[in-house]
């Protein structure tokens, strides 16, 4: 509803502006309104009479004394080039947030070409084969809930099963290593939680009824994905199956059918 309100607000926002604008001339008759306006007259203003005023270039003094006269115009004047001042700014900053994100995620995270998307039928031996055609590893995502002593929140697991083609970094983009015993919940969502490392927040996958515990014992960073990162041995000391549900690989050049995929997304696609 926020963004329902932000549109409400613009357009009353709108209204007002215009009729502040129009309100002083609504009344007159148009050959009035469209007549040159008299200059207001003014008093000279302790600026005037300081020494540095007769140094002053002509229009330096012309456009104060008309900011001076028209108060209104000139301070909606100011206010214009800061607001149009802010969204170039904004423009540009959120170009280098998303070309910053994208070389995060694409060049320090996720090393893979193509990633296979397993199909749920597939057997542990199409799996296998596939995974050895194309000299890749295969990783589990899975959609989870995660709770904490005071909010809960959906995320995603992301379990590893001695890959190198994703690496975790931190939020500063530098490498981190997750042992296999270790557990590493991002920043966003920790924040979201408020956890840290050393707390213990507790979660269960999506169509599962089974909660499990785990003790953070590290923080990583990533611009996208939020939820927990840990290794396939992990996973099955928590008491949970673990399922190939992607396979990812280096190579480019693939064929357009696999048994047991059921579709394949490139680097360039994701």
């Amino acid at each position: 509803m926020r963004f329902v309100y932000v549109v409400i607000i613009m357009v009353l926002l709108s209204l007002a502006v215009s009729y502040f604008s129009i309100r002083s001339i609504v009344n007159e008759h148009p050959s009035t309104i469209i007549r040159p306006k008299a200059p207001k007259a003014t008093t000279s203003s302790f600026v005037e009479k300081l020494k540095i005023w007769q140094h002053m270039s002509f229009n330096l003094r012309w456009n104060y004394r008309d900011a001076k006269r028209h108060n209104f115009r000139a301070i909606m004047t100011i206010v214009g080039v800061l607001g149009c001042t802010v969204l170039l700014i904004y423009a540009f900053g959120l170009y280098d947030g998303m070309t910053d994100a994208e070389h995060w995620e694409f060049d320090k995270i996720n090393h893979f070409e193509n990633k296979l998307m397993v199909d749920a039928d597939a057997s542990l031996s199409e799996i296998d084969d596939v995974a050895d055609m194309v000299n890749g590893d295969k990783i589990m995502e899975s959609a989870v809930e995660i709770e904490s002593d005071s909010t809960k929140k959906s995320g995603l697991l992301l379990v590893l099963d001695s890959t190198d083609l994703i690496t975790p970094t931190d939020i500063h983009q530098n490498e981190i290593e997750i042992a296999d015993d270790e557990v590493a919940l991002s920043k966003k969502m920790a924040d979201l939680l408020g956890v840290t490392v050393g707390d213990t927040v507790k979660f269960h996958i999506m169509g599962s009824d089974k909660w499990v515990k785990v003790k953070i014992d590290k923080i990583d960073g990533h611009p996208s994905s939020q939820g927990f990162i840990m290794s396939r041995e992990k996973l099955d000391d928590l008491g949970l199956n673990y399922t190939t549900t992607s396979i990812i690989t280096s190579k480019k050049d693939l064929k357009r059918e696999y048994d047991g995929i059921k579709s394949i997304v490139s680097r360039k696609d994701i």
